[in-house]
């Protein structure tokens, strides 16, 4: 009798747990990038783990520069309090996002943010993957938003030190040429 009490116990618990469900996904594609330019995504999500990927590719010839701000509004039935990131591409993580909560004084509750600063990327295949664990205490979805922006890289500054150099050696050199061109009294 014992056998059928452990057996019929692990067939409720595999059924319990079966059941439950596993941790949500959703991918985005927001394309190729050929210069700069921002796009704004988001999600709901439902109680329970989740992970989501947003895949961009950047042109070749062009580096860019990314920066990400995704922000989780906490409401008094739930949250992604865990809310966090991650920018990789096929040999592994680039960057981590810096998750912090802020307080913001226009709104009653904390909000969780995760930011992404300037990282100079080149021509190739992105992720920027968002993971958390949604909780609510009524039957309703938790959202983010995400404000993903790709701008121009600046020319360093010794490229333009160079360029003035280079403009400066040219007049000088044609200032002298126009000195022994001249004819001679």
């Amino acid at each position: 009798m014992l056998r059928h009490h452990r057996f019929a116990l692990a067939l409720l618990l595999a059924l319990v747990f079966g059941c439950a469900g596993g941790a949500q996904a959703t991918s985005f594609n927001l394309g190729q990038v050929t210069g700069p330019g921002s796009f704004t995504t988001g999600n709901d999500k439902a109680a329970g783990p989740f992970t989501d990927t947003s895949h961009v590719t950047i042109a070749a010839g062009v580096s860019l520069i990314f920066k990400a701000d995704i922000v989780n509004r906490v409401w008094r039935h739930g949250a992604i309090d865990d809310l966090d990131g991650t920018l990789s591409d096929a040999s592994g993580v680039i960057s981590d996002g810096d998750a912090t909560t802020v307080y913001p004084s226009s709104y009653p509750y904390p909000s969780r943010l995760v930011t992404f600063t300037g990282t100079v990327l080149g021509p190739g295949h992105y992720y920027i993957s968002l993971f958390g664990n949604s909780w609510l205490d009524v039957n309703s979805v938790n959202s983010y938003t995400a404000n993903i922006q790709f701008a121009q890289t600046p020319l360093p500054g010794a490229l333009l030190f160079m360029l003035t150099a280079l403009a400066g050696f040219g007049l000088l050199g044609r200032r002298r040429s126009g000195r022994s061109a001249a004819p001679a009294a």
